[in-house]
């Protein structure tokens, strides 16, 4: 709890911010926070999580211009109430490793959402990632030239909605990689003004 600025942990009413190379550790339940920034003003974060429960409103993932952030999950729950992004304006890598990882988020994934240039790739192995909304993949502003990646050799993935591979813009780019588990979603829309 020390290495928080306020010398303890957040609270479910708190921002919290990931950044300075820092890296913080989810090990028990009853975590909470309600926006999760990792990699923030030009620097790297990572978060790790190893066991017990976490719950966000938003979860952001490279958050800023010139950063980069990671978000590595092996075992226990993660609840996003709205959307996570991976990829916001920065780098980006989500890896969920754990056969008992279970994410669930209320709304949409979106991996690689900026103007900037960015990369951002979702790698899962195994575990459970069930999204309320949809699911984009490279869904950039105008002119913007992202990359979202979601590769998958385990585990079960779920879209409540459609999942969209290079969506809305020119110049962006999906790419959905399925190589082993279950995928279900309720449409796909490839290259929708994208590639």
């Amino acid at each position: 709890a020390t290495n928080w600025s306020t010398d303890a942990e957040p609270t479910e009413a708190d921002v919290a911010i990931i950044g300075g190379n820092y890296t913080s550790v989810v090990t028990t339940s009853g975590r909470v926070a309600s926006n999760v920034y990792v990699g923030y003003l030009a620097a790297t974060g990572t978060l790790l999580k190893t066991g017990g429960s976490l719950s966000v409103s938003r979860l952001v993932v490279g958050s800023a211009t010139n950063t980069e952030g990671t978000f590595i999950m092996n075992d226990g729950s993660l609840t996003v109430g709205v959307r996570m992004v991976v990829g916001a304006s920065g780098a980006a890598t989500a890896i969920v490793n754990g056969a008992n990882a279970n994410i669930s988020i209320g709304e949409n994934l979106q991996v690689s959402m900026s103007n900037n240039n960015n990369r951002a790739v979702f790698y899962q192995n195994a575990g459970t990632v069930s999204v309320g909304g949809s699911m984009l993949l490279g869904n950039g502003s105008a002119n913007s030239g992202v990359e979202g990646r979601y590769a998958m050799t385990g585990g079960t993935l779920s879209v409540v909605g459609a999942t969209y591979l290079g969506g809305f813009i020119a110049n962006a780019t999906g790419r959905l990689e399925i190589t082993g588990g279950s995928y279900n979603s309720d449409q796909i829309f490839v290259g929708r003004n994208g590639h």
